[in-house]
């Protein structure tokens, strides 16, 4: 494995995340701080999703990019970019330069108004909004190095049934941009091997397993109540944990 250098100290590393504007019509995009909440979590039975801190975290950590259109499109299933048909609600400048049949075989782009600069070393990776699926229209996923290249990148979007209309309205996020330590996935030692239930590890784990075994089907989870020691950041003894969190209070972009 190539060894990569470290990297400098965390008060060394500038921590600005900066979206140049590189065309006349960036100004109707908008780039926003994700939030937590999400429509198939509202719909589930007392909004039950958002007791699963998971789902709320990954909700929120990172940024929103909307394109101001809205659009209704077919693909006819054939691999080039003439077999898809984009009808558009209105006619704008975002219509005819940002949004387009590019690479065929069903897959609608979006070319971002913006070019992003990231910190040494983290990138950004570039993905549908976490839990917020689409009918038959599915994000296709990048990680772009952010931190030097000096190109824009787009968006991309594939329809997933031929003859299927998708619809995509402007308050869906054209995509969620994420930041991403580019040098962490190598830095980590991996290893398999059983659960040693006499480690420390091991212990926690069949305390939480008997805790969860002796609750479900219990009177509390009759009466609508739930386990929150995660939520908590509580360990196996009940003891709060350092590094716990619960949200990201990510800053928007603001006019320079």
């Amino acid at each position: 494995m190539e060894d990569h250098p470290p990297l400098p100290p965390h008060s060394e590393v500038p921590q600005h995340f900066t979206a140049y504007e590189i065309t006349a019509g960036a100004k109707d995009w908008t780039l926003t701080a994700a939030p937590y909440q999400r429509q198939l979590m509202d719909d589930t039975p007392g909004r039950g999703a958002y007791r699963c801190l998971p789902l709320s975290m990954a909700n929120q950590a990172g940024w929103f990019v909307h394109a101001p259109v809205s659009f209704t499109a077919v693909w006819h299933g054939g691999v080039e970019a003439t077999a898809v048909d984009i009808e558009f609600d209105e006619s704008s400048v975002v219509r005819s330069e940002a949004v387009m049949s590019h690479f065929g075989s069903g897959i609608i782009t979006f070319r971002l108004p913006f070019l992003f600069r990231t910190p040494p070393g983290i990138g950004l990776l570039v993905r549908g909004a976490p839990n917020w699926p689409l009918v038959n229209f599915a994000p296709l996923e990048g990680l772009v190095e952010t931190d030097w290249n000096p190109a824009s990148f787009t968006m991309n979007w594939k329809i997933l049934e031929p003859e299927r209309p998708v619809r995509f309205e402007k308050e869906v996020p054209v995509c969620f941009i994420q930041p991403f330590d580019l040098n962490l996935p190598e830095r980590l030692e991996t290893e398999r091997k059983p659960l040693d239930q006499q480690s420390d590890d091991g212990r926690d784990y069949v305390t939480w397993r008997q805790e969860r075994q002796e609750f479900l089907g219990s009177e509390a989870q009759k009466r609508g109540e739930w386990q929150k020691d995660y939520f908590r950041g509580m360990d196996a003894s009940g003891k709060g944990v350092e590094s716990h969190r619960t949200n990201f209070r990510l800053k928007d972009f603001g006019d320079a």
